[in-house]
């Protein structure tokens, strides 16, 4: 991931897919966390500093699956007074990336990266807004899925262990969207109105 921390993925001899985070500490290369699970993993090298977030995961290949979708959402919130109102639409952002391996390390990076320093309110000062993803329903979140070749979404088998080492670096699991929760909007005309598309 960068000089000092390595993603290492590995098949374990009970035939687990899972993988470890090392850091280069004290001259010496430190086990930060060994993890088996079912998921794709959020990984903060600096937790106030967004630029340094990888996704990353290691999990049996199936030659179904087509791609991976990670997602960064808000959902919509409606709330107020007896005087004041206030809405915050729906904010959703995604991108894929093809299976052409069991594992794999994307970094959070582009415009979902812009966006996402923008509204979450990290910075040196303040720490990390982030913390519980699943608080509140406007707060920004992560998730992801994966589609098969017939355009579903894929499930797999769920495991789950981890444990952590003498380093700092660790990471977190990051829910798992169903696709009839993703929204694809067009405009209809005739309703003058956003329609959702997503039929699944």
């Amino acid at each position: 991931m960068d000089k000092q921390h390595v993603f290492m993925p590995f098949i374990s001899a009970d035939n687990e897919y899972g993988f470890s985070l090392w850091e280069w500490k004290n001259e010496k290369w430190r086990l930060s966390e060994k993890t088996v699970n079912s998921s794709i993993n959020i990984v903060k090298l600096d937790e106030s500093d967004p630029s340094t977030y990888y996704f990353v995961w290691n999990f049996p290949e199936d030659e179904q699956i087509k791609k991976i979708n990670i997602y960064l959402i808000r959902n919509r919130s409606y709330r107020g007074s007896d005087e004041d109102f206030y809405y915050e639409s729906r904010l959703q952002m995604g991108a894929s990336f093809n299976r052409e391996k069991s594992y794999g390390v994307v970094p959070l990076s582009g415009g979902m990266l812009k966006v996402y320093k923008e509204m979450s309110g990290i910075s040196k000062e303040n720490g990390d807004m982030f913390s519980n993803v699943f608080s509140t329903n406007n707060e920004l979140y992560f998730s992801w899925n994966m589609i098969d070749q017939k355009g579903e979404v894929a499930w797999i088998e769920q495991r789950n262990s981890s444990y952590g080492g003498d380093a700092k670096v660790m990471s977190e699991s990051i829910f798992f969207e169903d696709q009839k929760d993703i929204e694809f909007l067009e405009w209809e005309e005739d309703a003058g109105k956003w329609q959702n598309t997503n039929k699944k």
